[in-house]
């Protein structure tokens, strides 16, 4: 019977190719992935990983791209070269966003439109330096520049024979769609089987380009934090959930009213990002955010004790902390 077992092994070894006894099998390496520029995000998920899928979660409007796009400044402040299809705005309106991020408070013009609404966008000289110092490093495209293309006839499609392309020709290590909805073109419950399709190709590319992806996708509708929409592969493929909640004054005020002793430190926090997955012994510590209208930036206010760090690093960050206010934004 030994004999017998023995033989079945040395068979199965054979066969295919790969298997492993336990002590055969080395010891894990751990890597950094790229910051983020928040220091929550990074301490729960030790950065932007190779070969890993991200999938960031939040309402309508809650948020979410202003904080990936954040991440965008973050990668390319880092020499990281960036790719971004923004599927709900143009190209014109993202560079702009993109800018004031980087801009001076003294090079962001307010205009007034109808009713007194403040808008905010970058001076000329925001423009020329922010070109000058990083649009080497930032690949962009949005749908209008997709339809033209006369290649793949699948939105999805044409982009990722692009973000291919860019992986090897270009170096680009750090790709972001926003958003799943937009990348979809099939209706009823064919959509499902594409969201599978779309989600499976971005996490094999991930993994064979050796690059980061980040994926926007919207909850399914309702109260509360719902599931991501869609086909379940969307969560099951993806090593990393994150979901960006915007705090409502009624959800400050309870906040505030169950720790009245962090009254000053809720007034300020507008929104928070949870972490709902990490494959890899990740944490699971909160994100709270803090607004700045002018540039449009979200503050990582924090007490982790890296967070003194990344505030003199220039990174997303206000050190909850930090007993001295050092201007050091800009």
């Amino acid at each position: 019977m030994e004999k017998e077992l023995n033989g079945m092994q040395t068979t199965a070894i054979n066969y295919l190719t790969g298997i492993k006894k336990v002590d055969e099998v080395s010891d894990p390496v751990i890597c950094n992935g790229i910051k983020s520029g928040y220091v929550t995000h990074d301490y729960n998920d030790n950065g932007l990983k190779m070969g890993n899928l991200t999938i960031v979660t939040g309402k309508t409007g809650s948020g979410k791209t202003s904080w990936t796009r954040q991440i965008l400044i973050s990668a390319i402040r880092q020499n990281v070269n960036t790719f971004m299809f923004v599927g709900e705005t143009s190209l014109a309106k993202e560079k702009h966003k993109l800018v004031r991020l980087t801009a001076k408070p003294n090079e962001i013009v307010c205009n007034y439109g109808l009713a007194g609404v403040r808008l905010y966008t970058p001076s000329k000289e925001a423009i020329a330096r922010f070109d000058e110092m990083f649009s080497k490093f930032i690949f962009l495209t949005d749908v209008t520049t997709i339809r033209e293309s006369k290649t793949n006839p699948s939105m999805f499609g044409k982009i990722l024979i692009a973000m291919k392309h860019m992986a090897t020709d270009n170096n680009v290590k750090l790709f972001i769609l926003d958003n799943m909805m937009v990348l979809c073109e099939k209706s009823g419950n064919a959509i499902f089987d594409e969201q599978k399709k779309i989600t499976l190709a971005l996490k094999t590319f991930a993994e064979e380009a050796k690059v980061h992806v980040i994926l926007v996708a919207h909850p399914k509708k309702g109260e509360g934090n719902q599931d991501i929409s869609g086909a379940t592969e969307i969560q099951n493929l993806s090593d990393t959930i994150v979901r960006y909640v915007r705090l409502s004054d009624v959800e400050k005020a309870s906040m505030i009213k169950a720790n009245p002793e962090k009254k000053d430190f809720f007034k300020r926090i507008s929104a928070m990002v949870l972490t709902e997955k990490i494959r890899d012994d990740g944490q699971q510590r909160i994100a709270h955010l803090e607004w700045e209208p002018e540039r449009g930036i979200l503050f990582d206010v924090s007490e982790i004790k890296a967070a003194s760090e990344y505030e003199q690093q220039g990174w997303w960050t206000k050190a909850v902390n930090k007993q001295e206010i050092v201007d050091i934004y800009y």
